[in-house]
């Protein structure tokens, strides 16, 4: 009895020390879920301000014009009201306020005073490489080019390698037609190469060679060189070769 007496105390004593640590875990565990949910509340808000930030409005000079290219090929002329990173809001000249998300659109261009006249738009001049008959000193850009179709006949292409070096170059029907029937390819063609420069902001230099191959081996080329003062829309060249 006197042993088992004597274990009564250290018993009493573990039950104590329980219900303190009881106690203390309690107001323990509702801080660290207090804390957590602090932290996340904390957090959220910050990243929702960034995000406010990231697409607060940029300010726009709505004195300019400009030609908004959408991914479907159509294109809006107008002004930038406003801008952030998910959209712009144009004004057009028959829709006073359109939002445009930045994810259909390709491309911006800034318009000059030149791209009006009276004040309508006018586009820019798709051929300022050349005129109805001869070339200009403006060059086409690097991997621009076009096909051109004369008298049904004669066709021909040009195409920039570079922003001042381009090669185009024609092939004549008839001739190819007649050489594939009697068995012999001897068509007629021509190549001209061409490279162009920009001296100053209205002046152009530039030079080429025109090549002509023409059946039976009846070959001949001429060297020219032109100089063109202007801009794309309005310009005159003079050349010699």
């Amino acid at each position: 009895m006197q042993q088992a007496n004597s274990l009564n105390p250290n018993k009493g004593k573990g039950l104590m020390v329980f219900f303190i640590a009881r106690k203390l875990a309690l107001p323990v565990m509702l801080w660290s879920i207090s804390f957590v949910l602090k932290s996340f509340v904390f957090f959220s808000l910050l990243l929702g301000w960034h995000n406010i930030m990231a697409q607060e409005s940029t300010p726009v000079d709505t004195t300019n014009s400009y030609k908004v290219m959408l991914m479907d090929g159509s294109e809006l002329i107008g002004k930038i009201l406003e801008q952030d990173s998910s959209q712009i809001v144009m004004q057009t000249s028959v829709i006073p306020r359109l939002a445009i998300p930045r994810d259909k659109i390709t491309k911006i261009e800034a318009l000059s005073a030149t791209n009006y006249k009276n004040g309508e738009y006018w586009f820019e001049n798709p051929h300022a490489t050349r005129y109805l008959i001869g070339p200009s000193a403006f060059n086409l850009k690097k991997g621009e080019g076009y096909y051109q179709n004369t008298w049904i006949f004669l066709n021909s292409f040009n195409v920039g390698l570079t922003n001042h070096i381009s090669l185009g170059g024609g092939l004549e029907f008839i001739s190819t037609f007649r050489g594939l029937t009697n068995g012999k390819f001897d068509p007629i063609f021509y190549l001209t190469p061409k490279a162009s420069f920009q001296v100053s902001e209205r002046f152009h230099a530039g030079g080429g060679i025109l090549y002509l191959h023409a059946p039976d081996n009846s070959n001949g080329g001429i060297g020219y060189g032109m100089a063109t003062y202007g801009n794309t829309n309005n310009n005159i060249t003079a050349g010699i070769g």
